[in-house]
């Protein structure tokens, strides 16, 4: 028995109306990005969740790099400036915000 050919996605009735913010058979409508999907959802997190998510990502870091040798080659052959580096200009952002307001 053929497999019958599936649509591309951007093809299907689904995609082209969430572009233009219409609701189509059960799917909420798609006004708004994800990224302010996102901004809704957060709003819910308090100090305490928001510290156990950043924990949770140094667990997972901690337990890659032990798990595959390849990456905790990679990062320890990495100078720690390089490391430093990475750090603060992830760190400019949230920290502009938090002494703006």
């Amino acid at each position: 028995m053929p497999r019958k050919k599936r649509d591309h996605p951007r093809k299907t009735k689904a995609f082209q109306a969430s572009l233009k913010g219409k609701r189509v058979a059960g799917l909420k409508s798609v006004k708004k990005n994800r990224a302010c999907w996102m901004d809704e959802k957060v709003k819910n997190f308090n100090a305490c969740d928001i510290n156990l998510i950043k924990w949770s990502v140094v667990a997972w870091t901690l337990f890659l790099i032990t798990v595959w040798p390849w990456l905790a080659n990679l990062v320890f052959s990495v100078h720690w400036l390089i490391w430093l580096i990475i750090g603060i200009v992830l760190m400019i952002r949230p920290i502009k915000k938090f002494f703006s307001k």
